[in-house]
């Protein structure tokens, strides 16, 4: 255990962690195209990129830099992802900042958290998520309490010009300030001496960084002047959610935290009960995970990535009771062989898991699945007793403790496997709340064919989209300029490509159709227990789809 604990608090440990962190969050970010919400953002920029739009209303920070991604690097699902995969990645330093506080262990053992945080992943490849105003808080916060002021200003400027979720954090951040003042004495000496503490910070330097960020950063140096005011556009939203309705409803967003997130609610829970956790921070954290659960289970506008501003400070609270497995455990060998033999039947319990959904009812094969999902759990008593019995009920007791670590391990890299979307189904995937462009690929596949075999070039169909429309069928499409949305086909006109929700168009020209699935979205209401318990072992989900069909006319598959 002892040597554990030194490669833990090695940096090479640390430095490895975080390259596999970045590693994993690159590789998730083109499994799926845009969702709806998503496609909304990027194709707001795009139209401020092409010159349609001359402002920023909405998300200043991520505007401008995706803005600027647009420039460098042309318009793209992975450009349109960019700054979140970025701020994803460098939150697994910000650690480091305090790692001379924190001792070398804790902060490994924390940065191995977050760089698995299931929440923390998805949140990275994804447009529409909180992980930009978390990050530029935490920098924020981690700089200033380094004294560099400044530099925290701009951080904090950052944050505030985050979007929506700017504001929800700040609402938490206000309401477990509020709670903590009145479940704490007022001459608490912990409180008092970090009033002491703060009050040795120089706040005008703060201001001065937060005011030239929002001034400059803000405006798109002064090139965009409506960014400022968009941080009070996104406040406006905020407020305004509260009064809507949502599918998303607080059992589902419950559901997603204990597919995903139930051990690090365990391990933290225990830690923090435990009392392994400084004091101050222990009272400090209990009020932020009470009142920040409460407010992403019941916030109308909320969104399956707000589970991470719960799951980092659960894994903070997890690296602890951590460390101090690593220094209080001894392993023995009996200990190794009887968690050996557990962690088998383990896996031999989920294989049998699987070949229930894999064979026929009935067939022998399903017979002895059963079989051997029925009796593992009755070898694993046995053998616990049978140790006990001939060792000791402490071996048995630590070697079961080790034995739940492991396959806690095994299943915590699974679901950040999962949460990454690197599974053979991403989409089945349970923070994939809002729907999403199934076919995108291979309707700009189709569409750019044709084109080529009229003109030579993609682009230059000529498309009108009749009584359908989204918001990724218009960044799909974008860059077919001749692309219109119209309620009614004209009779007398003739588009290369007409796009419908399922009206044949009656048009002098005669057109070839063929239907692609636009939105599909989750439809958990087809759910029942079977059907999760399928989802369980082979991610598969039922779906509830909207079609478009795509009508060519016939004289384009003629050869030029």
């Amino acid at each position: 255990m002892m040597k554990l604990s030194k490669i833990l608090s090695s940096p090479w440990f640390a430095a490895v962690v975080i390259a596999a962190g970045i590693g994993i969050r690159a590789a998730g970010l083109i499994r799926l195209p845009l969702d709806e919400g998503e496609a909304k953002l990027a194709y707001q920029i795009f139209q401020l990129y092409g010159g349609h739009t001359a402002g920023i209303w909405s998300n200043a920070f991520y505007s401008l830099f995706t803005l600027a991604a647009y420039w460098l690097f042309g318009a793209s699902d992975v450009t349109a992802r960019l700054l979140p995969f970025l701020c994803g990645s460098l939150i697994l330093f910000l650690p480091l900042l305090v790692r001379d506080t924190l001792g070398p262990l804790i902060t490994g053992i924390f940065i191995l958290l977050l760089t698995f945080d299931p929440a923390l992943i998805y949140s990275s490849i994804s447009a529409q998520s909180p992980v930009m105003a978390v990050f530029f808080l935490g920098a924020a916060a981690l700089l200033f309490l380094r004294r560099k002021e400044g530099l925290a200003g701009f951080f904090l400027g950052g944050f505030l010009l985050s979007g929506p979720a700017a504001w929800l954090i700040f609402l938490v951040f206000i309401v477990t300030r509020f709670v903590y003042s009145l479940t704490t004495p007022a001459d608490d000496e912990a409180l008092a001496s970090l009033k002491t503490f703060l009050g040795t910070r120089n706040v005008r330097a703060l201001g001065i960084g937060l005011a030239l960020t929002l001034g400059i950063v803000g405006t798109g140096f002064f090139l965009y002047p409506t960014g400022i005011p968009a941080a009070f556009q996104d406040l406006a939203a905020f407020v305004s959610a509260w009064f809507q309705s949502s599918d998303l409803t607080p059992v589902r967003m419950l559901v997603v935290f204990i597919a995903y997130l139930s051990l690090y609610g365990l391990a933290g829970s225990t830690a923090y009960l435990g009392g392994l956790i400084p004091p101050l921070l222990r009272r400090a954290i209990g009020r932020w995970l009470l009142v920040s659960g409460l407010v992403v289970l019941f916030y109308p506008g909320h969104q399956s990535t707000d589970w991470v501003l719960l799951s980092i400070p659960l894994g903070f609270c997890a690296s602890y009771l951590i460390a101090r497995a690593l220094h209080t455990e001894k392993v023995s060998f009996p200990v190794l062989a009887f968690s050996g033999l557990w962690v088998v039947l383990g896996i031999f319990t989920y294989l049998n898991y699987l070949g229930l959904f894999s064979r026929i009812p009935g067939t022998v094969e399903y017979q002895f699945s059963l079989i051997g999902l029925l009796t593992a759990p009755v070898l694993a008593m046995i053998s616990y007793i049978l140790v006990g019995w001939g060792w000791s009920f402490q071996i048995s007791k630590r070697g079961a403790l080790i034995t739940l670590v492991l396959l806690g391990l095994i299943s915590g890299l699974s679901t950040s496997w999962h949460a990454a979307l690197l599974s053979k189904n991403p989409e089945a995937e349970l923070w994939n709340t809002r729907p999403y462009p199934a076919d995108a690929d291979l309707l700009q596949a189709t569409l750019d064919d044709l084109s080529w075999r009229r003109f030579g070039v993609p682009g230059e169909l000529t498309i009108q989209s009749a009584g359908t429309t989204s918001f990724s069928q218009r960044w799909y499409l974008r860059t077919y300029k001749n692309y219109v949305e119209t309620t009614a086909l004209n009779p007398v006109s003739n588009p290369d490509i007409i796009l419908t929700s399922g009206v044949t168009p009656q048009l002098a020209s005669a057109y070839r159709g063929q239907d692609f699935v636009w939105l599909r979205r989750q439809d958990w209401s087809q759910m029942d227990a079977a059907a999760w318990a399928q989802w369980l072992a082979f991610r598969t989900m039922k779906y509830e789809e909207d079609k478009i069909l795509l009508w060519a006319r016939t004289d384009l598959f003629s050869s030029r």
